[in-house]
């Protein structure tokens, strides 16, 4: 399988990139920890084409939970995804990516028979996409690294769907 690393950012500036108000990457004025209402995944959602097999959050899924945000911390989301053949190991890592802010709209990742091998003819899949909400204080900028600096994750979840 072809790894590939995924990075969006789409902070304060780039508030367009969110359907929802931006969940405040940084907390300028705070002056100690702070609850920050988010909504959290609970789900995957897979689709296949003839040589395309998707993956992304069920945004059906979604409900709202509350974290505690330390003070001039910058909020956000980050994800690894697998896919492999139901019945078999997940591999041991898979595409990575970072995002600002805390709204779980993560986009698609998209596997193709092509570049990746999957999806192959006869094959079911499943996936797994493991998401945190974390806060650092490395603020967001091309080819991120939150874990640079101060990190802590949040809220952790690992979402786990299988082709039917």
């Amino acid at each position: 399988m072809v790894s590939a690393v995924r990075v969006v950012i789409c902070g304060v500036a780039l508030a367009g990139c969110s359907r929802q108000p931006p969940a405040t990457a940084l907390l300028p004025d705070a002056s100690g920890p702070h609850e920050m209402s988010v909504r959290v995944p609970a789900a995957l959602s897979l689709a296949r084409g003839l040589d395309t097999l998707s993956v992304s959050v069920d945004p059906s899924s979604l409900a709202s939970t509350t974290v505690t945000v330390d003070a001039d911390m910058v909020v956000g989301i980050e994800s690894e995804t697998v896919v492999f053949p139901v019945g078999q190991p997940p591999p041991a890592s898979g595409r990575r990516g970072f995002q600002s802010g805390a709204d779980f709209t993560l986009g698609v990742d998209s596997w193709s028979a092509s570049a990746d091998g999957i999806p192959a003819p006869g094959t079911k899949y499943a996936a797994e996409m493991r998401v945190v909400l974390f806060e650092t204080d490395v603020p967001p900028k091309h080819e991120w690294d939150p874990h640079a600096g101060r990190f802590k994750a949040l809220w952790t979840r690992t979402l786990q769907q299988a082709e039917e």
